[in-house]
């Protein structure tokens, strides 16, 4: 018989050692992707500086044209972009991990088995907020996890861009998907710290800390 007062479901549950090395070393990724992409847009951006390497230019006694200035300024841009690509790699074969990550999880730390279980408990009368806040944050990551995954693979499509034919072609199309899904991923961002600290502040003290030292186990 179905249990008829199910537990009240919490964010404040265990993680496996290779999800919290997964979680870190994805957030490092992402942060590194995030500052590439400012870095290229508001430091090195190539227009913004042509006007820079000329005045530097001169300053030294070389003389250079714009078109000259123009290419020198582009050549730092493209170092962003190089450590971009590289650890877009990174945050692609993280994203395979995870993936393979859930194959192997226990039946009770799988992230579908736990979705699974939230939305079960729904609707039962015995239930409070704290579970139907459970399901939505999960509802939140499985959104995340879709972006995600799209954002790896146009990643990795622009990434290999150059040495194929068809990506090439479609090359403007992708980035531009690959581009709005980042901001998708930064408002995600946004989101997950802004409901970290309200949790840190509430009834949910100690879910940052689970993500380091693992979490209690129930028993």
């Amino acid at each position: 018989m179905e249990n008829e007062n199910p537990t009240e479901l919490s964010l404040r549950e265990p993680h496996s050692l290779a999800i919290r090395i997964w979680h870190w070393l994805s957030y490092f990724s992402i942060s590194g992707l995030l500052m590439t992409v400012l870095a290229s847009s508001y430091l090195f951006g190539t227009k913004k500086n042509i006007a820079f390497v000329l005045n530097q230019a001169k300053e030294s006694g070389v003389t250079m044209n714009s078109t000259q200035a123009k290419d020198l300024a582009h050549a730092y841009n493209d170092k962003i972009w190089y450590w971009h690509g590289n650890i877009g790699i990174v945050l692609s074969i993280l994203f395979l991990f995870r993936i393979v990550v859930e194959i192997f999880l226990s039946k009770e730390e799988k992230f579908i088995g736990r979705l699974k279980k939230g939305l079960k408990s729904w609707n039962h009368p015995g239930i409070g907020h704290g579970t139907k806040h459970y399901v939505r944050v999960k509802f939140i990551y499985l959104v995340f996890y879709a972006i995600l995954l799209v954002v790896v693979s146009t990643g990795l499509m622009l990434y290999f861009a150059d040495d194929n034919k068809l990506l090439h072609q479609m090359e403007h199309n992708i980035k531009q998907v690959h581009n709005f899904c980042m901001y998708l991923v930064l408002g995600f961002i946004v989101v997950h710290l802004g409901g970290l600290i309200i949790a840190e502040n509430t009834n949910l003290q100690g879910v940052v800390s689970d993500m380091i030292n693992g979490g209690k186990k129930k028993n």
